[in-house]
């Protein structure tokens, strides 16, 4: 895999680093965006390893590319970087891409997701040296990248939290809610008093995602602080209370004049019966953005795909502007959002949050679907020349995702813990 194959092109491996480094990006952003489904962003990693693979048979050549564009200090390029050397376990790629991937909070996340990025049989082994290591950056590297793996990295975490750098620390208990270690939650609670926002918040929201007693209400107040992580907090909190009481809080904060944090709440809600609100702020130019993503957020309707998206107001100016001159190079907060027009209702329930009428509808489709394929095996089993009972032959049959569902379907009247679902993002 080092060997380079052939004559390689400068100019075709530059164009690789800068693409893959470029795409990363876009997948960063995308993993969050609500108009995106599960094929858009396979499509999104299929181009992300064009890219690498480019790089990755170009064998030495390909490094050298990469450690260039080490100094720009960038996450997508430290991501790209960190691929190669991670995958070919050279010492001095690894500790290159280290060095510089661990310089701000910001670049680590492209460590981190290089980490991620690789098996976890290459990522495991340096987990314990990142730990082990002192610097503080290292440290939450190896806690995101066990995170993006989903695998529980043990005691070593519990060792984390109780003497973990802030840094390390905050990150570490936002783990504890992507692993659900049920096991850690009594730290997580004991977590929400302390002094330190970050340190406040990611116990607060680990403590609710694993069904703690006290998280909810600090997360309520963090929304009221109107800081950095408002709007995590606000979304949620209105997952986790009781449908009323969100619906409640929801109406407060858009009476409090936030209408975009109550659009955004009305979409993680989940209850059709927001939708007029939705569908109104959809007419005025100011929000609506946040409507449509809004909307998307709770339907799954692609407003760009189906055509209903609407004019941009005249004279409106999205992001930085194109004067070299304007020093404001701060972004659109609705940027890549797109504006919504006019949309046609669906038929849906309200009073029920839109995720169980899904769940059930998927439920339906399945039954449906195994009935059809039992039908259908019926009549191919039944043939002179087959065997034993065809009612046998039917069950085994029995296709393996409709017995994959089935087995993963909890009992009626079960509650479980809310958990976070979120791959490869640090």
């Amino acid at each position: 895999m080092n060997a380079s194959r052939g004559p390689v092109i400068a100019e075709v491996l530059a164009q690789h680093a800068g693409e893959s480094a470029f795409q990363w990006l876009l997948r960063d952003a995308a993993v969050h965006a609500p108009h995106y489904r599960l094929s858009d962003l396979v499509d999104l990693d299929m181009r992300v390893e064009a890219h690498v693979d480019g790089l990755r048979v170009a064998g030495e050549p390909g490094w050298e590319i990469c450690e260039e564009e080490l100094a720009w200090e960038e996450a997508g390029e430290v991501f790209t970087a960190g691929v190669l050397a991670f995958e070919t376990g050279d010492e001095r790629r690894v500790d290159k891409v280290v060095e510089a991937g661990t310089q701000s909070e910001e670049v680590a996340r492209g460590l981190a997701s290089s980490l991620g990025w690789v098996s976890i049989d290459r990522a495991r082994s340096y987990f314990a040296t990142l730990l082990g290591g002192e610097v503080p950056l290292g440290q939450r590297v190896a806690v995101m990248a066990a995170a993006i793996h989903r695998v529980d990295p043990g005691q070593w975490l519990s060792d984390v939290l109780t003497r973990g750098d802030c840094t390390v620390h905050s990150r570490a208990l936002r783990a504890v809610g992507e692993l659900g270690r049920l096991d850690l939650v009594r730290i997580c609670e004991d977590s929400v008093a302390d002094d330190n926002d970050e340190l406040r918040f990611w116990a607060a929201w680990s403590a609710t995602l694993l069904g703690g007693r006290t998280g909810c209400s600090v997360l309520r107040d963090v929304e009221l602080e109107d800081s950095e992580r408002s709007d995590q907090a606000c979304e949620l909190a209105v997952r986790s209370m009781p449908q009323e009481e969100a619906l409640q809080w929801q109406q407060q904060i858009a009476e409090r004049g936030n209408v975009r944090r109550a659009l955004w709440a009305a979409g993680a809600i989940g209850d059709p019966v927001v939708i007029p609100m939705i569908l109104d702020a959809m007419g005025v130019d100011e929000v609506a953005r946040p409507a449509g993503e809004a909307f998307s957020f709770l339907t799954g309707v692609d407003l760009g795909y189906e055509d209903l998206e609407g004019e941009w107001p005249e004279g409106f100016e999205a992001g930085p502007s194109e004067d070299p001159e304007d020093e404001d190079v701060t972004m659109d907060p609705d940027e890549d959002l797109p504006l919504a027009g006019s949309c046609v209702g669906h038929q849906m329930v309200g009073g029920q949050r839109l995720a169980l009428q899904c769940r059930d509808a998927v439920s339906r489709r399945a039954t449906a679907d195994a009935r059809r394929s039992r039908r259908r095996a019926a009549k191919r089993h039944a043939a002179p020349e087959g065997g034993g009972r065809a009612r046998d032959r039917v069950a085994q049959s029995r296709p393996a995702a409709v017995q994959r569902l089935c087995a993963r379907r909890p009992p009626e009247g079960s509650a479980r813990p809310l958990r976070a679902a979120w791959p490869n993002t640090p």
